[in-house]
């Protein structure tokens, strides 16, 4: 980009570190606790380029010297293409040791040492070895230090070179045949605007009977206690590709899940995708007194995203003040989600109880009451795990 129209139509804003920014500071000198603008960043970069050049020097003589000898040699072995003689011998100054060891390159006295360039009256490998002699003799590292740092850039660059060969391998799914968009489904609108589902509709389909589709689920079960959850998966949801000739589950292509639309008066959650979230909006937005809400969701995978895990972040339309998830809801839509972290004090007795893990602490009645459990929530949660191997099929349904 070339800026032509800087501060006029066009602004730069500079993000750095805080070791970048205590560098500037340091490089201004002079009121090191003032805002940075743009001269002391410009400033800054031009001293790190100048000092990088410094630190350079060393190498550039070394490549300069070593470009030097090799042209004398080509003068000098002029019949190195004919001769096998001249050709050995030449091949003898090209060649540099391809490693050398601690002692030749830091011991005092067995230092590497150059050997002189004869440059058999050439004058102009003569110009440019006096020029690099000179410049040799204005840094302040000695000639010997000037041979280490270049045979170490060299060893640094080899270095590098390994670990670029080193490539990670990403197991791409097989391709596919993306499944076509079909429009709201008459279903989906009724519970939108009703709050409850129509008997027997094949449009919502319970979300453990959904997972037990797939391929993790069909090799692991999923138990009857968990089919009888009230959340809810749509048709267009689960969705999402062509079914191959073989007929088995493309779970690589699950959706990620984002939308829920849940009924206060039915107590039942439908997990909706993207486009079908998009055509609910305009139909509940302004529903009075609201009926369903559509509900924003992410599946915690770090810490930073327990937010989203009490279902209040976002909803259309606003949830009630003192409106709080479920326990069964947060816990089961974990499960179907896939989420990797939770609220410990909320949600570690009903995770327990879903995994079949046993309760870390002993269930009191001060325990009861700290707990923000209703009745209703413990009439719901299952009293067996929701797969005959739970751990194994969290394990397989995460990865």
């Amino acid at each position: 980009m070339r800026l032509r129209q800087l501060a006029i139509s066009q602004s730069v804003i500079f993000f750095a570190p805080p070791e970048v920014h205590q560098s500037i500071l340091n490089t201004r000198k002079q009121n090191r606790q003032g805002p940075i603008d743009s001269h002391d960043v410009v400033n800054w970069l031009l001293e790190q380029t100048c000092c990088n050049i410094e630190q350079l020097q060393p190498l550039y003589v070394s490549q300069g010297l070593e470009y030097c000898r090799r042209r004398v040699a080509a003068q000098r072995y002029e019949e190195a293409e004919y001769d096998a003689e001249e050709s050995r011998a030449y091949l003898k100054v090209l060649e540099q040791p391809e490693r050398y060891s601690l002692e030749e390159l830091y011991a005092p006295d067995r230092k590497i040492k150059a050997l002189p360039i004869q440059s058999n009256g050439n004058a102009e490998i003569t110009e440019y070895v006096k020029r690099l002699n000179d410049l040799k003799a204005s840094i302040r590292d000695t000639v010997d230090t000037v041979q280490a740092l270049a045979h170490q850039e060299v060893e640094q660059e080899r270095e590098v070179a390994i670990e670029v060969e080193t490539v990670r391998e990403v197991k791409k799914p097989h391709s596919a045949v993306a499944s076509p968009q079909p429009l709201l489904h008459r279903d989906v609108k009724s519970f939108a605007e009703t709050g409850r589902l129509v008997a027997g509709s094949h449009t919502c389909i319970q979300a453990f009977v959904a997972l037990g589709k797939t391929a993790v689920g069909r090799r692991l079960g999923i138990s009857d206690s968990a089919t009888r959850s009230g959340l809810y998966i749509t048709q267009d949801f689960s969705s999402t590709v062509v079914p191959d000739y073989s007929g088995l589950p493309r779970d690589e292509y699950s959706r990620p899940v984002h939308w829920v639309l849940w009924s206060v008066s039915a107590n039942t959650a439908l997990i909706v995708s993207d486009y079908e979230a998009n055509a609910l909006i305009p139909l509940i937005r302004d529903t009075f007194p609201p009926v369903t809400h559509l509900i924003t969701y992410a599946a915690p995978i770090t810490k930073s995203m327990l937010i989203f895990d009490n279902l209040d972040f976002f909803a259309i339309p606003h949830l009630p003040p003192n409106w709080r998830a479920p326990a069964w809801l947060v816990r089961d839509l974990g499960i179907f989600a896939g989420r990797t972290y939770l609220d410990y004090d909320r949600q570690h007795l009903a995770v327990c109880e879903a995994l079949g893990l046993p309760l870390p602490i002993p269930i009191t009645a001060d325990l009861d009451r700290e707990m923000p459990f209703s009745d209703h929530d413990h009439e719901d949660k299952p009293a067996e795990p929701f797969s005959p191997s739970p751990l194994l099929f969290m394990q397989e349904w995460l990865a």
